[in-house]
């Protein structure tokens, strides 16, 4: 069910894609980003990835997804 739910994926540039799924960003509910330590400052801008970047919408519906994969950023370390 949660496979096929629109509000449980984020259209995003295959570099983010790749960090999602490898739990080294995730996104507060708001949209900020959240960083993992497990790269540098350097590696981050090598990436083009910037603690100031957000999300340009969240939905309410999307609130769940985002919550249970800071559960596994925050996991991860």
């Amino acid at each position: 069910q949660e496979r096929l739910d629109p509000f449980n994926g984020l259209l995003l540039t295959p570099n983010l894609d790749k960090l999602v799924d490898r739990l080294l960003i995730a996104f507060n509910d708001d949209g900020s980003i959240l960083l993992s330590k497990e790269l540098s400052a350097e590696e981050w801008a090598i990436l083009g990835v910037s603690g100031r970047s957000k999300l340009r919408f969240v939905r309410p519906a999307m609130l769940p997804y985002l919550q249970r994969h800071r559960e596994l950023f925050r996991a991860q370390g």
